[in-house]
C-alpha cells in the first residue's frame, strides 16, 4: 500500500483549508481557503463579505451553513474547490510543500462526519469509506502541477 498522509494537522497543517493564507477570489480577499469556499456558497455580496471578515475559519464555516445558498451549488462546489486550491498551492512555498508530499495518498481524515470532503473515522463511519474529495483534489492538483514543471 502507498504511503498515506491522513491528518492535515501538525507537520501537514498546510494541507488544511483552515490554514491562514490570503486567497483573492472574485474580487474579495479571504484569509483562508475555508473562508473563500464558504463565501462562494452564496452569490449575495453582503454575505460573502461578512464571511470574508469572519474571525476564524471555523466561524466562516458556521456562517456558510446559514447563507442564501446559490441554486447551482451542488454542480459547482468541486470546481470552486479546485480553483481555490490552485490559488493556494499554485506557486512558491505552498507549491513546494504540496510537492513535498511526494506520491503519498492524501486523506482528509476527520471525526465530524464529513464523508464528502474527507473520511470520517468516528464509530458510526469508521467502516464506511468517505469520498475524500479534498484529498483527491489535492492529489490531482499535485499531479497537474508536476506535469507542468
Amino acid at each position: 500500500m502507498a504511503d498515506v498522509i491522513s491528518s492535515f494537522r501538525g507537520e501537514f497543517a498546510f494541507l488544511s483549508n483552515f490554514e491562514a493564507c490570503d486567497i483573492y477570489y472574485e474580487n474579495i480577499m479571504y484569509p483562508s481557503v475555508e473562508h473563500a469556499f464558504q463565501a462562494t456558497k452564496t452569490t449575495n455580496e453582503g454575505e460573502r463579505l461578512a464571511i470574508a471578515n469572519a474571525a476564524t475559519p471555523g466561524k466562516a464555516k458556521q456562517m456558510g451553513r446559514a447563507v442564501t445558498l446559490r441554486a447551482d451549488w451542488e454542480e459547482v462546489k468541486d470546481s470552486i474547490m479546485d480553483q481555490l486550491l490552485a490559488l493556494k498551492f499554485g506557486q512558491g512555498l505552498r507549491r513546494a510543500q504540496l510537492f513535498s508530499t511526494g506520491d503519498r495518498v492524501l486523506i482528509e481524515q476527520n471525526f465530524w462526519h464529513d464523508q464528502y470532503w474527507g473520511c470520517c473515522y468516528c464509530p458510526k463511519h469508521k467502516d464506511i469509506p468517505g469520498r475524500n474529495q479534498l484529498g483527491v483534489a489535492l492529489m490531482n492538483l499535485r499531479a497537474r502541477l508536476a506535469a507542468s514543471r
